[in-house]
């Protein structure tokens, strides 16, 4: 797996970066199109500009598009293609509509054809692709004799793209997950990329659909764009343009007649020794996952697993009887195949089974648990507030059990004796005052701590509050701390509770879990893609060490604040499949990140037409962004200059954002020719000043 310092950066035009923007839904059209009208006025303006500048009025992204598609380096990218789907009305029903989307394998050989040294960056070089295709068989040759290992020597003797060579079969995974726009829409993007090399956001994911959940008529909806995913995937193993659309239908003069003129042409490469993509993986949360494959064994179920037997009820296979005992418990053994879809496997819902088990190779071993969902927003926001509530030495009064567990259960928890209640009972690390006071004790030595250590400001929560650690069961949500500050915050938290080792059993299982929940947290970050055996089976230490001290204090303290959650489950086969890929390298970060970026694109975007428009915008703005990078390998185009030092950087930002004035001077020093992408202007070269400053109540447009 190469980890790399970053594609060049290519300097863009004033005009390209105005299209940049409302390709990322930073500005919109109107703002775009006035500021560029202001510069035409001014003299100097490129043939982008002018173009930009004639987009104004109610038809302003219509005419935007239209141009752009007429546009060589719009080729980069393909346009949306449309398909036909269910749609809920508003009233009730349903009826056929036309969705959109952009088809990877169309995608895969625009990138191609218009920036192979780009595609390179994206999809890796021939030495990565056969690095991590050896890599994946010494994985197979590695893990123990048995179960595992015959499904994965399986899977990879099976899946369609091993006729190709290994430098000729690019590895793809793809992921999806839902999103909350501001206006409160719910929205779900899909999204999918290359494996070979890690890099920014931008540069490993690659859009494919975005799809309103108001009007998505159930899982009929999504399973017809699913088919659409799948029989992309489907051109892209086999390396070659499709005959056929997703039905089966057949392109010609009347169908689709540019995709009739390309079917049987190689995607990538010329005849004989073009290229494959090959589906590895699917990432997304719990959630995501059985919407997209419609599981019935899942968090909410009796039976919460969809890769082995475990149930969340007392009984046999109780999930938390399983941490306890021998590793080769009887959990490893109902352990499914990559191929069963009958009832003893993942059990698909009544109805017809998801499209995407018909991916090319697919495996429900490669749509596994993700890391930062299950540790992170999973274990962690529990396990560091139930600490916290014995280390600030917090029990909850009769009332706050009564508000809990309401009165006949607080009856009950108040008649335990007192001695054993008293037993668990430690002397708060802050000293005995308000829990207020407590807490401001706490938030002042972790900032501390913090600082000490150096952890990013972005990673840092901003205070430890009483609603962390009261109540019968705490919880931190994502409103105090996002995942990348819980896993920051577990190092801060396990140095306190071993201070307590050996106090009481309690505090000797705390320190315990959380000592081997921050080990394993890590052993994975500091190792590449692939795993051996041996780390593979350390990682399984932690994980079951810190598994069986945390089952051990839910029975120690039956009534809080411990718990084991189905998502501590979902931990465990992580750890027991993390030889086949890295929990930290094929986590959900980046992926959270494209979904975010997505929703302000979308948010960009009007209601009613928000889906295909903010296709069209991602492509806009991603097209500019590919052709300017691939310019720059070419020694058409210089490359941007880098970032100003530390001291002048901080000194040019007001509270982490530069302001709108120094946005306008540097818009005003901008050419706005396309010499800007070439070299320094000449002076006599240079416009003049910039448009005036708006009057109060005008919109000021932030472009750079």
């Amino acid at each position: 797996m190469a980890d790399n310092a970053g594609p060049p950066k290519a300097a863009l035009t004033l005009a390209e970066e105005f299209l940049v923007d409302v390709g990322q839904g930073r500005t919109a059209i109107s703002d775009a199109a006035r500021w560029a009208h202001a510069r035409v006025e001014e003299g100097g303006a490129d043939a982008t500009m002018l173009a930009l500048a004639h987009c104004h009025g109610s038809n302003a992204e219509r005419m935007l598009h239209e141009w752009a598609a007429k546009e060589p380096w719009r080729a980069v990218l393909p346009q949306p293609y449309p398909f036909r789907a269910a749609r809920l009305l508003v009233g009730g029903g349903a009826q056929m509509d036309t969705l959109h989307c952009l088809l990877p394998h169309e995608v895969f050989a625009g990138i191609w054809a218009g920036a192979p040294h780009v595609f390179e960056e994206l999809f890796g070089s021939i030495s990565e692709r056969a690095y991590f295709w050896q890599e994946m068989g010494r994985t197979e040759r590695e893990l123990p004799q048995g179960h595992r290992a015959v499904e994965h020597q399986r899977w990879l003797r099976e899946h369609p793209a091993m006729e190709f060579p290994p430098e000729r079969r690019i590895p793809l995974g793809m992921h999806g997950d839902a999103g909350e726009t501001p206006g409160h829409e719910k929205i779900t993007a899909v999204s999918w990329g290359g494996l070979c090399r890690r890099g920014s956001t931008v540069d490993t994911r690659l859009l494919f659909i975005v799809v309103k959940d108001s009007q998505a008529c159930g899982d009929r909806t999504y399973h017809q764009a699913y088919q659409v995913l799948s029989w992309s995937f489907q051109a892209l193993v086999r390396g070659k343009y499709p005959a056929t659309d997703e039905h089966g239908r057949r392109f010609g003069p009347a169908y689709h007649p540019e995709r009739a003129l390309l079917a049987g042409k190689p995607l990538a490469g010329v005849d004989g020794e073009h290229l494959c993509g090959a589906w590895t993986e699917l990432r997304g949360d719990w959630q995501y996952l059985v919407q997209a494959l419609g599981l019935k064994r899942h968090y909410g179920a009796h039976q919460v697993c969809h890769l082995c037997a475990a149930r969340n009820v007392a009984g046999p296979l109780y999930l938390g009887d399983h941490f306890s005992g021998d590793p080769e418990g009887p959990l490893e053994d109902t352990m499914v195949g990559p191929y069963h879809v009958g009832p003893r496997a993942w059990e698909a819902k009544p109805g017809p089974v998801s499209p995407l088990t018909g991916l090319p190779g697919f495996s429900i071993w490669r749509c596994s648990f993700d890391l930062m969902h299950t540790l992170e927003l999973g274990l962690l926001q529990r396990v560091i507030p139930a600490a916290m509530q014995g280390l600030m030495g917090y029990r909850p009064g009769p009332k706050a059990k009564a508000k809990a567990k309401g009165k006949a259960k607080a009856a009950v928890a108040k008649a335990q004796p007192k001695a054993a209640a008293a037993a668990l009972q430690e002397p708060p690390l802050w000293g005995a005052g308000k829990m207020e006071v407590r807490c401001r004790a706490a938030t002042a030595a972790y900032k501390k701590w913090a600082r000490e250590s150096k952890i990013p400001s972005s990673a840092i929560v901003k205070r430890v509050t009483c609603r962390w650690v009261q109540g019968q069961w705490p919880n931190i949500s994502m409103e105090h701390a996002k995942a990348a500050a819980l896993r920051k915050m577990l190092p801060w938290v396990a140095s306190l509770a071993r201070e307590r080792t050996g106090t009481s059993e309690v505090a000797t299982l705390r320190a315990t879990c959380l000592a081997e929940l921050e080990a394993l947290d890590a052993l994975y970050h500091r190792q590449p893609r692939f795993l051996s055996a041996d780390q593979e089976q350390q990682a399984q230490r932690h994980c079951r060490t810190a598994l069986e001290a945390l089952a051990q204090l839910c029975r120690l303290q039956p009534q809080g604040p411990w718990r084991l959650v189905p998502k501590a489950h979902a931990l465990h086969h992580i750890a027991w499949h993390s030889a086949m890929a890295n929990p930290r390298v094929s986590h959900c970060y980046q992926d959270e990140d494209f979904i975010g970026r997505v929703k302000q694109l979308y948010t960009a975007c009007h209601g009613a037409t928000a889906p295909l428009r903010s296709l069209q915008r991602y492509c806009l703005g991603t097209a500019i962004l590919l052709t300017a990078r691939e310019q720059v390998y070419q020694g058409q185009r210089r490359s941007r200059a880098p970032p100003p030092p530390d001291g002048r950087a901080a000194a040019q930002r007001k509270g982490g954002r530069c302001s709108c004035q120094q946005r306008r001077q540097r818009l005003e020093q901008r050419p706005a020719g396309p010499e800007a992408g070439k070299g320094p202007t000449p002076e006599a070269a240079r416009p003049g000043p910039g448009p005036a400053r708006p009057q109060p109540g005008e919109r000021m447009i932030c472009a750079l």
